[in-house]
């Protein structure tokens, strides 16, 4: 007796040299359309599929958009889950902003001059960095707890106008030959 043939996915879909040219936001919307029901990210025993990651990314962006201001500076992520890293980075590309991941176990005055370096007036934390977010970024900057959204902000795409030129990304040096250097990185690069 025959197997049943079953139809696999490819792992790897090509995409056309125009989908290059687009911010990695745009981008992400795109297979979003293509695969929303299909997973996304599995961190241990939680996983997203694309609506879902979507959803969670736009209600940050939304909640950026409306409590960080107008400004282009880099939104600083401090989060412990990998998981919860990818989120509020993609929320934060979905409002028109670049990322910079900080290590939330760096010790307090690393990440205070990094903070400094950084100038973000926006923080996205989740709830078990919240804390420490608080001891190292201060007071001042505004402090978006990411796994406190939901139902908060929508889930819909902002819409957000941005240049498949702008910053995406800083990421820092380890600082081993005197103070880290933030490496910037553009949404086309």
């Amino acid at each position: 007796m025959k197997s049943p043939q079953v139809s696999v996915p490819p792992l790897f879909a090509e995409f056309r040299i125009e989908d290059t040219r687009q911010t990695l936001a745009q981008r992400f919307e795109q297979q979003v359309c293509r695969y929303a029901t299909r997973p996304a990210v599995k961190y241990h025993q939680r996983e997203l599929t694309y609506a879902e990651l979507n959803g969670a990314a736009n209600r940050v962006a939304h909640a950026i958009l409306r409590r960080g201001g107008t400004g282009r500076a880099p939104v600083a992520v401090v989060c412990d889950t990998a998981l919860s890293t990818i989120v509020a980075s993609l929320g934060a590309l979905k409002a028109g902003r670049a990322f910079a991941p900080l290590d939330p176990r760096l010790p307090p005055a690393a990440a205070k001059k990094l903070f400094g370096i950084l100038e973000s007036r926006v923080v996205l934390t989740d709830e078990k960095s919240a804390k420490r977010c608080r001891e190292v970024a201060g007071a001042s900057p505004v402090r978006i707890d990411i796994d406190d959204l939901n139902g908060r902000a929508p889930a819909e795409n902002p819409r957000t106008k941005v240049s498949p030129d702008a910053l995406a990304y800083v990421n820092f040096t380890s600082g081993s030959t005197g103070t880290p250097k933030g490496v910037m990185w553009k949404e086309h690069s």
